[in-house]
């Protein structure tokens, strides 16, 4: 039964406590009871809480009408984890496409936070909430910054750097400055051919497990029984990249599954750095754009004075590696959302470029 439902019936017996007791139990339920409030067509708010989001920002606790989803392989930013939600309008759903981002109705909105564990060892740190919305117009998207408290999170128009610490597997603490992107950084990843889309929402990336109602399912087979995805594939026919850190997997694909997520975004033909010809995404199967005996385009300090991006078997002498390696500005790559070296990461390509030994691309 309701709470109001009992007022009445406090009422009648005149007991003022236990009216007072409901009315502030009302009062706090209300409180609660967090509205999804996505405008397709609305400027960006300057609070994040104006949208309704979150039941429980501190414990990403979505509204209704928000879905959590995952994906395999995450895009490498300093260390933060990350956690992602794709809303849906009413009466609306996604259409499928194999080998790109879905195609999403306008009002459709992708969220990501990201944030440490904090280093007392209870809940998280949150950083940043980036808000992705499909307008009439297209994609537009915004990064908010959460404040020291932990209670709100304002917009970052201009971006923001914010010093972070973590802890990593031998219990010592590490730290940087965390860089969140202006609007126009923002594009230059989800602008491959100069209109902005989703990265991460495509089949490849999200035909994974998550849980949801407590039932373990996957992903795509979830949003076609739930309506968000209206298209009867199911997800044993659907793509799926390899998980990058699984060592049951051959290194060759995941080192292609990494490098497909962390740069294929810009490394593609339409992409910011389609000029290059080196090109990442996980189905290209031409060695040389994929960087083995690939020369650099142009001279400079980029490719580091050596001949290719890639020289099997010889990962020193292989530019690539020496980018992923860097944290220059004008060398490392990426070039946004990386402050610190991702030493895992460059262990995989390194084990890689090894083992390609003297192949050799005509």
């Amino acid at each position: 039964m309701r709470l109001e439902c009992w007022i009445p019936c406090a009422t009648e017996l005149g007991d003022p406590f236990v009216i007072e007791l409901l009315l502030f139990c009302l009062t706090i339920a209300a409180a609660n009871d967090t509205v999804l409030r996505i405008d397709a067509e609305a400027p960006f708010p300057r609070q994040i809480s104006e949208y309704g989001l979150f039941t429980d920002a501190t414990g990403q606790i979505p509204s209704d009408g928000l879905v959590p989803y995952d994906v395999i392989s995450p895009l490498f930013s300093d260390y933060a984890e990350k956690y992602r939600f794709v809303h849906i309008p009413d009466g609306t759903s996604i259409t499928y496409k194999e080998d790109d981002s879905f195609e999403f109705p306008v009002g459709a909105a992708l969220i990501k936070t990201f944030a440490y564990p904090a280093l007392s060892g209870d809940g998280l740190d949150l950083v940043e909430t980036r808000v992705m919305i499909h307008r009439s117009s297209g994609w537009e998207g915004a990064a908010y910054v959460w404040n020291d408290d932990q209670t709100e999170a304002r917009l970052a128009i201009a971006g923001k750097r914010v010093p972070v610490a973590w802890r990593v597997r031998d219990g010592s603490e590490r730290s940087t400055t965390y860089f969140v992107p202006n609007m126009n950084q923002c594009k230059q990843c989800h602008q491959p051919n100069g209109e902005t889309v989703p990265i991460g929402f495509q089949p490849r990336h999200i035909n994974r497990t998550s849980t949801y109602d407590g039932v373990a399912r996957n992903q795509i087979d979830h949003f076609v029984a739930s309506g968000i995805l209206t298209d009867t594939l199911e997800s044993v026919k659907a793509p799926r990249a390899a998980r990058w850190d699984d060592p049951a997997l051959a290194v060759e694909v995941r080192a292609r599954a990494y490098l497909d997520i962390n740069c294929a975004h810009c490394h593609t033909p339409k992409g910011m750095a389609g000029h290059t010809n080196l090109f990442l995404t996980y189905t290209q199967n031409d060695p040389r754009h994929r960087g083995i005996l690939k020369r650099p385009t142009s001279a400079g300090p980029a490719s580091m004075n050596m001949e290719f991006a890639i020289r099997p078997g010889d990962p020193n002498d292989s530019f690539l590696l020496q980018r992923l390696l860097s944290t220059e500005t004008a060398i490392r790559m990426p070039q946004i959302m990386r402050t610190v070296v991702h030493e895992e990461g460059v262990a995989l390509i390194r084990d890689w470029i090894e083992s390609l030994g003297s192949e050799k691309t005509e």
